[in-house]
């Protein structure tokens, strides 16, 4: 449990960094036109593309790691589906919602405002 807490917390923290360092861009972006709703749409599918990528990449190391795991194990299999479901659901919902916190902030602020500070 301490280890799914640990994840989460560097999840949201890279993916919100991520989406707070491409301010300028979605400024220019709602500028030029686009509506706040494509902004945010935008910022979540990138947070979910890197969470689902690394979901997966991570399933398959802890699927092959999962013999050298198990002696380490008690009374839990190395491979148990549940929790793998249950870490994999976690993280994705700590992505949308490091991503859509951010987005949703710099979507309603004054795009020329980003853009002097910029």
């Amino acid at each position: 449990m301490l280890a799914l807490v640990l994840a989460a917390g560097g999840l949201y923290s890279v993916i919100a960094y991520n989406v707070a360092q491409r301010r300028l861009e979605l400024a220019v972006r709602i500028a030029l036109g686009a509506s706040a709703g494509d902004v945010i749409r935008l910022m979540v599918g990138n947070g979910l593309r890197f969470a689902v990528s690394g979901a997966v990449a991570g399933g398959a190391v802890a699927l092959a790691a999962g013999r050298w795991i198990a002696p380490l194990l008690f009374d839990q299999s190395a491979r148990d589906p549940v929790v793998f479901v249950t870490v994999t659901a976690v993280l994705l919902v700590v992505s949308v919602g490091a991503s859509l916190i951010p987005a949703i902030r710099i979507a309603h602020e004054d795009p020329m405002a980003a853009l002097r500070e910029g």
